[in-house]
């Protein structure tokens, strides 16, 4: 799984007992601009941030602007692969548990 496809997967959740937090990207200046959206969440204390861009860039001396995507999967603003943060949603309810378990000590 890579990031545009996690990000479609975090989409589609309707009946997920994570809290998601939805932001859309709109930045930028008469030469630069920035649009996007962005998830975060957090799982077992750890903050996480599933997004995209499209960047366009332009100058006036510059023949024609440059466009490109950037995207991003993290977990406390380092990287993190996809496929473990999908994990992460799908074991959701076991990880809670768990942490649950280990702060009583059992």
């Amino acid at each position: 799984m890579n990031n545009n496809e996690l990000f479609g997967y975090i989409r589609k959740l309707k009946d997920s007992d994570i809290q998601f937090t939805f932001r859309e990207i709109f930045e930028g200046d008469e030469y630069n601009n920035d649009q996007g959206a962005e998830f975060k969440f957090e799982i077992a204390g750890d903050k996480y941030s599933v997004g995209y861009i499209y960047r366009t860039e332009d100058d006036d001396d510059w023949a024609q602007a440059e466009c490109y995507e950037m995207n991003w999967c993290q977990c406390n603003d380092k990287h993190i692969e996809a496929d473990k943060v999908y994990k992460l949603i799908e074991n959701y309810k076991s990880i809670v548990r768990d942490n649950k378990l280990k702060t009583l000590g059992i």
